[in-house]
């Protein structure tokens, strides 16, 4: 065969699709196989177990009301138009940090019943915040709202963090990578 006449020759295509229906076959099944496990009727389990989250959901809702009026009617607490409620405890001393210096802060994270989420304390490693010393009590539409943050947090539950300020460091300027939340 000349080259000129295996230059006009169509391309071979070894995708299945082309070749075969096979090809077609092995797609349509996988759409379907995906399409059951991500629509397939819940098991007995998944219902008992959406069921126990509602309920404790529920649950959550009623305390919720009362631990934010309760937070709100502390001395010196102020509470925002959203319905956050925050209380400083401590005026700190020296320079007030920027907007650009970090805050080196322990705290505890609690539901309204006193059980502890989450705590720095208990990691022994404190985190970055901007504040000086408050509690922060989160109505739980600002929170984790009616899905909760299962296993810790269930849903509709208001949360208190408790935060208390360690070093201030002055902020090394970062180049401009986007999205900052401060």
């Amino acid at each position: 065969m000349s080259p000129a006449a295996a230059s006009e020759r169509p391309p071979i295509i070894l995708s299945p699709f082309e070749v075969t229906p096979v090809g077609w076959t092995l797609a349509a099944l996988y759409v379907g196989w995906f399409s059951w496990s991500i629509f397939r009727p819940q098991s007995e389990a998944e219902a008992a177990a959406w069921e126990k989250q509602e309920a404790a959901a529920s649950e959550m809702a009623a305390a919720a009301g009362a631990f934010l009026r309760e937070a709100s009617a502390e001395e010196g607490a102020t509470t925002s138009a959203s319905g956050l409620v925050f209380k400083s405890h401590a005026e700190g001393e020296g320079a007030c940090p920027t907007m650009e210096d970090t805050v080196v802060v322990q705290y505890k994270g609690s539901l309204a019943d006193g059980t502890v989420f989450d705590s720095s304390y208990d990691r022994e490693k404190p985190t970055e915040f901007k504040l000086k010393q408050a509690t922060l009590t989160i109505p739980a539409d600002l929170a984790y709202g009616p899905m909760g943050a299962p296993p810790t947090i269930p849903g509709n539950a208001a949360l208190r963090f408790e935060a208390r300020r360690g070093r201030a460091e002055a902020s090394r300027r970062r180049e401009k990578s986007g999205f900052s939340l401060f």
